[in-house]
């Protein structure tokens, strides 16, 4: 890009904040104002690979029900925070694919399918004379 087509997307981010609204359907109808495509929700941890090093820090920082845009190098990134705990149960609710689907990642099948391809099996002749005596 050239620098005056970042300054452009920059000032693009800046105004999908600045009409987020103050909840989560606001940023995104935001966002699809703006002509983007929200994307899922996503359960981070501290330090997940991925993301560049102090930006969990700054989202920490960052106020409940408000949407920052944090750039790093090549990367813009806009963040809507929402503290969930006000939620209460409507957090499982809400969320409940999103979270079944960051637990059972890609990486955890993986793991899975090498575990259940380690299994072995073994035939005793038990089973045989169980099923002759109901014969």
């Amino acid at each position: 890009m050239t620098q005056q087509e970042k300054n452009e997307l920059l000032a693009a981010f800046d105004a999908l904040a600045k009409n987020a609204g103050a909840d989560a359907n606001g940023f995104s109808e935001a966002v699809t104002a703006a002509g983007y495509t929200l994307s899922d929700s996503t359960l981070l941890k501290k330090d997940s690979a991925g993301y560049p090093a102090g930006f969990f820090e700054k989202v920490y920082a960052q106020a409940d029900g408000t949407v920052q845009i944090i750039v790093y190098d090549e990367c813009v990134f806009a963040v809507w925070k929402e503290n969930l705990k006000e939620k209460g149960e409507s957090v499982y609710s809400n969320y409940r694919s999103s979270c079944i689907s960051d637990l059972y990642s890609v990486q955890a099948r993986d793991l899975v399918n090498e575990y259940i391809e380690a299994l072995t099996v073994e035939e005793k002749g038990s089973v045989n004379k169980i099923i002759n005596k109901l014969t």
